[in-house]
């Protein structure tokens, strides 16, 4: 982290299936991202996923984005 960032925000992840119960939220994280990116200062702020047994199309968009 940079010494100058003030916040941290982690967001952990779990999406073991994109099928179901879980079948929007890739969509939701993807929404969520954006929406912190958006609205945050990034000399500010460090955003940290933790991407913990995700299916490897989540884990693939978390890392192409």
């Amino acid at each position: 982290m940079p010494p100058f960032a003030r916040h941290q925000v982690i967001l952990p992840v779990y999406t073991p299936e994109t099928a179901g119960y879980f079948e929007q939220l890739p969509e939701i994280l993807n929404l969520s991202l954006r929406s912190l990116h958006a609205t945050s200062d990034p000399t500010h702020t460090v955003v940290t996923v933790i991407a913990n047994g995700c299916h490897a199309d989540v884990v693939h968009q978390l890392r192409s984005s």
